[in-house]
């Protein structure tokens, strides 16, 4: 970013405070989402003073002589990630996940429990399209069926209690605007009559998305198969 006549480097983390809830979900997405509530009045946080300096300019060092020399080697970390963690979500944790695998010790396992207590609620909460196809893929493992009519899929959601589409007034045609999201149409299917409807195939590839998305189960090891330490010499490198 240039400004005035001084170039700036504006590619690094940032840090924003807001009171309620990130709107914007593409935003939000990219973020690492701390939650703060009011402390209680017996939970008073103790208020940096003065006499902090001294202690916070060496730490503050510390860390300058560690960010000197870590990126170099950071660049060659492959971390190890839980389960269920994809695209956005290993992008954001990266640096993270890497810099605990070269502090060592249990840092690995702790920076995964953090990411997964932060994440997982996030991860569980359901946008109804999705809800819909985790609706209909228990349709399709319940019943065994490998194909339903338009209107006999409609007719099974519509059984689904506290769901938007138990009170569609027009489910066939509703059904297939939300499907086409996902650009899943309806085809000729025999059931064993012909007519307007769904295959379980159309949907597997939806269904290995977000089906295994509501999957957490971490995987708390290292990269090399230990669990989550750094070697000594990795660690010499950088301390």
């Amino acid at each position: 970013m240039l400004r005035g006549n001084k170039t700036y480097r504006v590619w690094c983390p940032k840090v924003i405070a807001k009171i309620g809830a990130i709107q914007q979900d593409p935003l939000e997405s990219r973020c690492i989402v701390i939650d703060m509530m009011r402390a209680p009045p017996d939970l008073a946080p103790e208020r940096l003073q003065s006499r902090h300096d001294e202690g916070l300019a060496a730490l503050n060092r510390r860390c300058q002589a560690w960010a000197a020399k870590a990126p170099a080697i950071l660049r060659q970390v492959v971390p190890t990630f839980p389960t269920g963690f994809t695209g956005r979500l290993i992008d954001k944790w990266e640096p993270l996940f890497a810099i605990a695998q070269l502090a060592g010790s249990d840092w690995a396992n702790r920076v995964q429990i953090a990411a997964i207590g932060l994440e997982k609620s996030r991860m569980l909460d359901v946008h109804p399209s999705e809800q819909l196809l985790i609706d209909i893929h228990e349709i399709f493992s319940t019943t065994g069926l490998p194909a339903f009519k338009s209107e006999d899929l409609a007719r099974y959601l519509r059984r689904t209690p506290d769901r938007p589409w138990s009170d569609w007034t027009n489910p066939q045609r509703k059904l297939s605007q939300m499907l086409r999201a996902y650009r899943i149409r309806p085809k000729n299917v025999r059931t064993p009559t012909q007519g307007k409807g769904y295959t379980r195939d159309q949907f597997q590839r939806v269904f290995d998305v977000f089906i295994h998305k509501r999957s957490f189960a971490p995987a708390l090891v290292g990269t090399d198969g230990t669990d989550g330490t750094a070697s000594a010499r990795t660690k010499g490198d950088i301390e």
